[in-house]
């Protein structure tokens, strides 16, 4: 509400009015907040699955690993006792059967025996090469090319 003035070098009618006022931002610039928290997102997500890969390999390296040293172990085992025992009980039961101490069973079974400690053996041998073979192929090193 106004009042009218009187006054000579600015008059003013006596007014009655209201006023409306209407605001909202205008986007002068975009500054993509969700195109760059979803990207952040995929960021640490794929960080997330780089450490994963990063621990399965680990994990598999180790693994192959140990199994390659039990191989060897298994073989150095054959290679320091087990054949030469073998072979020794071969030889003495052959010199019984040969003085006539012992039967042809007992030299037969002897050589059962020590076909199957040499059976054995051949078999951890290629064990312990399937382990040397998986354990370069799980860290990465195998370079045989077909």
């Amino acid at each position: 509400y106004s009042t009218a003035t009187e006054d000579f070098v600015n008059p003013t009618p006596q007014m009655d009015y209201l006023g409306v006022s209407l605001s909202f931002p205008l986007p002068l610039w975009n500054r993509n907040k969700a195109e760059i928290t979803t990207a952040r997102s995929v960021a640490d997500q794929t960080q997330k699955q780089v450490e994963s890969a990063e621990l399965k390999a680990e994990v598999q390296v180790r693994q192959a690993f140990t199994t390659y040293q039990l191989m060897q172990e298994r073989v150095q085992k054959f290679q320091s006792e087990l054949l030469k025992g073998a072979d020794d009980v071969l030889a003495a039961k052959r010199f019984s059967y040969e003085h006539g101490n012992s039967t042809l069973d007992d030299l037969l079974m002897a050589q059962s025996a020590d076909n199957d400690v040499h059976q054995a053996y051949n078999s951890a041998l290629a064990d312990a090469a399937n382990a040397f073979m998986e354990l370069e192929r799980a860290a990465g090193l195998w370079d045989v090319k077909f």
